[in-house]
């Protein structure tokens, strides 16, 4: 929550309360292969080679994610010049607002990169993620949805992962 227009970052589509999604054509994103695992280490790696400037990043927060954990994404979200959206539950939580709610029922994002945290990939919220470039799956589950569609997966707690990727982060902007 970071950038000052979300909408010039993230080309977002908002939709009313109820209204469904329109039709659209099935995601031009291949999936020629299967998702990569990735290590905390290893995705700590991938993100340090994003450009800001020219690559957008969001974190994503999910049912999975405890208001502990968001304050930790909210500190990640800063170091890495990352928006944050959630889903329905997170905005029953009062983790998120409604309006960054992505999905059928909100909004529909296009980042370089989508770091979803503790989301299982419900249909109603991945139609708002599909134009992402490349989606990272952070689940304890790896047979949950958004892990199957993700291009890298990260089997391992929420908490954990933020947790760790702040502490590496941290430790090589020292180094």
């Amino acid at each position: 929550m970071h950038s000052p227009n979300i909408r010039s970052l993230l080309a977002l589509r908002h939709r009313t309360h109820g209204e469904s999604a329109p039709h659209t054509a099935p995601s031009t994103k291949p999936h020629h292969r299967e998702p990569r695992p990735l290590c905390t280490e290893q995705l700590a790696a991938l993100l340090m080679e994003i450009d800001p400037a020219t690559e957008s990043i969001v974190l994503g927060v999910g049912y999975g994610v405890s208001p502990t954990t968001f304050s930790l994404l909210q500190a990640l979200a800063t170091r890495l010049q990352a928006e944050i959206i959630g889903t329905r539950p997170a905005v029953d939580a009062g983790l998120i607002p409604p309006t960054r709610m992505v999905g059928q029922s909100g909004i529909s994002i296009a980042p370089t990169y989508y770091l979803a945290f503790g989301i299982s990939g419900q249909q109603l919220h991945t139609v708002g993620i599909e134009q992402s470039r490349h989606i990272v799956a952070i689940n304890t589950d790896p047979t949950a949805r958004l892990c199957q569609m993700a291009d890298y997966v990260v089997v391992d707690d929420a908490h954990h992962v933020a947790n760790e990727l702040l502490r590496i982060l941290q430790k090589r902007k020292s180094a």
